[in-house]
């Protein structure tokens, strides 16, 4: 997320919630836990961005990774909390050391084992991770899936023995969604026959709800993070795709949002975009730009 805004920048807060109806986002039942990135003018910027929230729920917990950044320009890295009772929360830890930028860390479980396919697109393709333990602190590299493209936010479902897989490539300035099948996490990757799928970005992982199969878009009408389109996929099979577009500003300012069952309970995540100017980061975002 190297944003360039002058003179504001866009910021992202992560939101964990209980939403009894999760196609209503914006009106949840209770807010469990808020991960704020740097507010006010005179802020110091020591995190401007927490945002691309996934929830995973593994032996009586729930998890939430997601990406933090420093400041404008940075990397940014994957950072994770936990949960036994949606009340107390553990401390953020550093769940995967890389030297490239990381982010969107899309976390599955399939065929007996935990993945995780983050967003690091600067490291020369789609890499696999797995959970070396059940701490899910530590990670360990398996295998590129793709390389050689500019592939980001990646998003596997699983459906009638088939892996699909949604990745968006950057290709002159638009997204273009591309979609793969593999009948295995690790693959090999095929791309479908009816790809590319949309000019769209993923803003989630699929998402079933009352029979039906839910994506979410991100938009950027106005600025990066600028709201989420609510898509239903009507058909996925290894040679036929359908979507429609059923929502419009499913989520306003929202960047992404993920959807779980936990304890009976249906826990979303967000993360929300909003703009602020910071002196000190405008100074130092400034010097960037006219070095």
């Amino acid at each position: 997320m190297n944003l360039i805004n002058i003179p504001c920048s866009v910021h992202f807060d992560v939101t964990v919630a209980l939403n009894s109806d999760p196609l209503q986002p914006e009106h949840p039942d209770l807010i469990l836990k808020q991960i704020k990135a740097q507010h006010g003018f005179w802020g110091p910027c020591r995190n401007t961005i927490n945002a691309d929230p996934f929830l995973f729920v593994h032996d009586g917990k729930i998890f939430l990774f997601y990406e933090e950044m420093g400041l404008i320009y940075t990397h940014g890295k994957i950072r994770m909390i936990s949960s036994a009772d949606l009340e107390h929360w553990s401390e953020p830890v550093d769940v995967l050391p890389e030297p490239w930028h990381l982010s969107y860390p899309f976390v599955f479980e399939a065929e007996g084992n935990i993945w995780m396919i983050p967003e690091c697109y600067r490291s020369g393709g789609v890499r696999l991770y797995s959970a070396e333990d059940d701490s899910l602190r530590h990670w360990k590299f398996e295998r590129f899936l793709l390389r050689g493209e500019r592939l980001v936010d990646s998003s596997v479902c699983f459906r009638e023995g088939v892996y699909y897989m949604h990745c968006c490539s950057m290709e002159n300035g638009k997204n273009i969604l591309r979609l793969f099948t593999a009948e295995h996490p690790a693959g090999p990757w095929q791309e479908h026959p009816c790809s590319p799928v949309a000019e769209s970005r993923n803003g989630g992982s699929l998402f079933e709800h009352e029979g039906k199969l839910w994506r979410f878009a991100q938009r950027s009408d106005i600025h990066y993070g600028d709201g989420l389109d609510l898509f239903e996929i009507s058909q996925m099979t290894p040679d036929k795709y359908e979507e429609c577009l059923v929502r419009d500003h499913f989520l306003r300012k929202g960047h992404h949002y993920n959807v779980v069952q936990f304890q009976s309970k249906t826990v979303t995540a967000r993360s929300h975009a909003f703009l602020s100017f910071m002196v000190l980061e405008f100074c130092r975002r400034l010097r960037h730009v006219l070095s």
